[in-house]
């Protein structure tokens, strides 16, 4: 038997699958960011009825681009003025 929050994890995880247009980090990204209603599986129409946390999911996108940024072989000053930067701009802290 297999219960109610697998069965959602496994749903969630075809619909993921299912958008082959988005990179796997995305992917990773909407995952992290959804959740099962309540943390169980609520049935409406024969439909999980999940919460995705569009907050998270911005702040993630921007931490995200800030470590692209200070990955790049550049005078160290200036991507890390540049990665404050951007974080400061979308009020993601450190």
């Amino acid at each position: 038997m297999v219960d109610s929050f697998t069965l959602a994890k496994k749903k969630l995880y075809t619909l993921l699958h299912t958008k082959d247009y988005m990179n796997e980090r995305i992917k990773e990204l909407i995952a992290e960011c959804t959740r099962v209603e309540n943390g169980v599986m609520q049935v409406r129409r024969n439909e999980t009825v999940y919460h995705f946390d569009k907050v998270k999911f911005a702040e993630l996108i921007v931490r995200e681009c800030a470590k692209i940024i200070e990955a790049q072989d550049v005078d160290p000053a200036f991507k890390n003025r540049l990665s404050w930067a951007m974080k400061d701009k979308f009020g993601v802290e450190e």
